[in-house]
């Protein structure tokens, strides 16, 4: 029994958390609720597991304690979910309720260390722990599942609201690059992700690895060997910054400045391009490895300082005539 429940802590413990979305992304919100209730789903799979094997191994008043502490969790983790609240989902369920799981199986594992038990006692607990093993097993994989689909589901809304956004700047830039862009978005991450999913072949284990390897956002661990981060919102706004900078540089060359306006106007445009080119070499220089926050802070910053040259030219463009 001590190497069952060794090997039982380890697996419930090693696995990645299940987090219902790519914690860096700006879009935390989930219209359906398809994946906090996923997500959540599983975290109750895995309560009900150790409190079924910590009642059959450890004394009353230990189990009671465990009960009460997870079944908060469980409370807490439906109020974030009925409030729609991703990024306080995901902390809650990354720390404190991992760290209240960790709990519940080291007093299983002290249990079974403290006990003497007699060689029908012992056949006894084992008999409880693979029927509580069968009944997560079957819980789990129905709650891998269903996360999985809300996150292929997810993916899918919010690269439609990236479509949205760039046929509202259709008339005012060239969205080539940006259509471009999600294509790409498609093709690497939620494609993949819905093959490995969907095939027959599919264990959760497996699907479980696949939802952990493709991020639309950030989020997936491994980088270039096993998880694949796209970085899609950084890569959308430099795009689009860098169409801005296409299209001030039409207009640049079309209007009548002056040879002292002309040269500061294209001084900027310079300069322009230039932080243009810093923003996607830092999200270049990750890889498919997540973007740590300074390479995020390196973005943005770089970005901020394109957006406040474009807001001089477009300036100096409106007193050119």
């Amino acid at each position: 029994m001590k190497m069952i429940f060794g090997i039982a802590m380890f697996a419930i413990l090693a696995t990645a958390v299940f987090a219902a979305e790519d914690a860096s992304t700006a879009q935390l919100t989930d219209p359906t609720g398809s994946l906090t209730g996923s997500a959540l789903a599983e975290a109750k799979c895995r309560v009900d597991f150790v409190l079924a094997v910590l009642d059959a191994a450890a004394a009353e008043e230990i189990y009671a304690q465990h009960m009460a502490t997870l079944t908060g969790d469980i409370t807490h983790l439906e109020e974030y979910a009925q409030a729609n609240d991703l990024r306080a989902f995901n902390g809650y369920r990354g720390s404190t309720y991992v760290d209240h799981m960790k709990d519940a199986w080291n007093a299983v594992r002290e249990a079974k260390a403290n006990r003497n038990q007699t060689a029908e006692e012992k056949e006894t607990l084992r008999s409880e722990y693979n029927a509580a093993l069968e009944t997560y097993n079957t819980c789990n994989a129905g709650a891998i599942g269903g996360f999985a689909t809300a996150k292929i589901s997810r993916y899918e809304y919010v690269v439609s609201n990236y479509e949205e956004k760039i046929q509202q700047l259709k008339n005012k830039i060239d969205t080539t690059g940006l259509e471009a862009l999600l294509a790409n978005a498609k093709q690497e991450i939620i494609e993949p992700l819905k093959a490995l999913v969907s095939s027959t072949s599919a264990t959760p284990h497996g699907i479980r690895e696949a939802v952990g390897s493709y991020c639309l956002m950030d989020g997936c661990q491994g980088g270039a060997t096993t998880g694949v981060n796209f970085h899609l919102e950084e890569k959308y706004n430099i795009e689009k910054m860098g169409a801005v900078m296409q299209e001030l540089q039409l207009k640049v060359n079309a209007a009548n400045l002056g040879t002292d306006k002309g040269k500061n106007v294209r001084d900027n445009l310079a300069l322009m391009a230039e932080h243009i080119d810093n923003a996607k070499n830092a999200v270049d220089s990750a890889g498919n490895l997540e973007l740590t926050s300074e390479q995020k802070k390196a973005v943005m910053s770089y970005l901020e300082q394109a957006s406040g040259l474009a807001k001089q030219i477009i300036a100096a463009l409106g007193g050119s005539g």
